[in-house]
């Protein structure tokens, strides 16, 4: 069966070893050319999430994933998950918008919520910067609720996906491991849709 998991078995986990790397180095790159290359794609439809023409740049505030669906390209790392702190996160991004006048950052995160604590204080900490952010990757229903979505909303968040892969409960959780109870996602639908 999928292994649950909760926010209490993170708080205070690996936040450091992420937060000790540096902002990666995109001075290095020429980052007009890297703008105006994503615009022409995104003329072209190639990027189907991003419409606008705009200085935007992908972000990974966490990596892996501590669930074990059996059908994630991460393997044996999968259930491996590390983030940095939301202090760290707002200082990479309010360095890039400065730097690099960065417009909109597009989260690459497997799980950007895996740790429910942690995502609401980074949600918490983007809005009060009103950074904006869209979260590509799917984030778990059965981590958000009623309050955290209008957190999300007021953060300058241009919009999210919420995974549910598929929609028989029993295929789900038995033979994919995603371990998501049924109704999650529409819960959650019915949230945003109000």
């Amino acid at each position: 069966a999928g292994t649950s998991v909760h926010s209490s078995e993170f708080r205070g986990h690996d936040h450091i070893k992420l937060d000790v790397l540096p902002i990666p180095a995109y001075d290095l790159l020429d980052m007009e050319n890297y703008f105006k290359i994503v615009n022409q794609a995104m003329a072209k439809d190639l990027f189907p999430e991003l419409h606008d023409q705009i200085r935007c740049l992908p972000l990974m505030t966490s990596r892996g994933c501590a669930y074990k669906c059996n059908f994630c390209y991460l393997g044996e790392y999968s259930h491996k998950w590390n983030a940095k702190s939301p202090k760290n996160v707002l200082k990479e991004m309010v360095y890039l918008q400065r730097k690099h006048k960065v417009e909109e950052f597009i989260i690459l995160d497997e799980n950007m919520n895996c740790d429910q604590v942690r995502f609401q204080d980074l949600v918490k900490v983007l809005a009060r910067h009103k950074l904006k952010w869209f979260a590509v990757n799917g984030l778990r229903a059965d981590k958000l609720n009623a309050s955290i979505l209008r957190a999300i909303k007021a953060s300058g968040c241009k919009g999210i996906v919420v995974s549910q892969e598929v929609a028989d409960e029993r295929f789900r959780n038995q033979v994919i491991k995603k371990n998501l109870p049924q109704g999650a996602v529409e819960t959650v639908a019915k949230i945003c849709k109000k």
